[in-house]
This record gives structure tokens, C-alpha cells and sequence, in this order.
């Protein structure tokens, strides 16, 4: 839903609720108007993750993409930079639910994974500063477009 599809929608429930209930009288503000930030599944970055995972974990790790609202997409608004994903540990059916909780075995999968994922990135950051540069960008293991992903 777009916002105006979802301002629609808002307006004609407040609508509603006034005529429906003598005297209520109804109002909202749009706090974030924000762009989704669409999954890349030829993505370099993605590709070498879920490589990464299922090595780590023996398995075939599933790739899906979250239709909410996350930190990575604010980061890729804020800094124009569109080669963004998410990855953690966590469940979404427990996600900012009452009692959420995130299994410690889940968190230190996570931790192996990315510090398998990190190796390479380090060992290019690390040549770099050996030839005398200071390069702090990978764009050889970023695919231009945008894209969010989660695994």
C-alpha cells in the first residue's frame, strides 16, 4: 500500500468513527513517509551472505525479504546508499510482541556468520592499506541497484 492508498484508508475509518459516535471527532499526522527499499537477488553482497550461512550452518538458508519498516532501510534513505540488508538473529512472529526473546544458540549463529562474512571484506581493507591507500569502500562486492534483503 502506498501512502496514498494508506492515507485513504485512514481517512475514510476516521470518517466512520464520527459518524458513528456523536461528538468524536478524529485526526492523524503521517510521521514517515519512507520508500521500500525493494530486495536485489542478484545481489553480490546477498549472494556471498547466504553462501557464508549455509556453511556456517550445514543448511540451505532461506532468503526473504520484510515488507515493514527496518533500520537498514532508514540507513539506506539516510546515506543515498541502496546496497543495504538486513541480517540477526530473532523470530519475526516474536518480533515487538509481549515477551519477545531471541534464543541464545540464534545469536551466536549469527556471530559465526558474520564473522566468516567479514574475512574477506578484511582481507581486501587490509591489502588496500598495504599499497598506501585508504580505501573504505568494497563496491566489487556490491550490485548497484537497491536492494533490502533479509535472511
Amino acid at each position: 500500500t502506498d501512502t496514498a492508498a494508506a492515507k485513504n484508508i485512514v481517512e475514510e475509518a476516521v470518517k466512520a468513527a464520527e459518524a458513528e459516535i456523536a461528538g468524536v471527532r478524529g485526526s492523524y499526522l503521517i510521521t514517515g513517509d519512507r520508500p521500500y527499499v525493494e530486495k536485489d537477488s542478484s545481489s553480490r553482497l546477498l549472494a556471498s551472505l547466504k553462501s557464508v550461512c549455509d556453511r556456517v550452518t550445514g543448511e540451505d538458508t532461506p532468503v526473504g525479504s520484510f515488507n515493514g519498516y527496518t533500520d537498514t532501510a532508514v540507513i539506506a534513505g539516510t546515506l543515498g546508499n541502496c546496497n543495504c540488508m538486513s541480517y540477526g538473529p530473532g523470530s519475526l512472529e516474536l518480533a515487538h510482541k509481549p515477551n519477545e526473546y531471541v534464543p541464545y544458540e540464534d545469536v551466536c549463529r549469527c556471530r559465526r556468520v558474520l564473522t566468516e562474512h567479514r574475512k574477506p571484506l578484511w582481507r581486501r581493507h587490509q591489502a588496500a592499506g598495504a599499497r598506501g591507500t585508504q580505501r573504505r569502500d568494497y563496491h566489487g562486492l556490491f550490485n548497484p541497484r537497491c536492494h533490502g534483503s533479509g535472511i
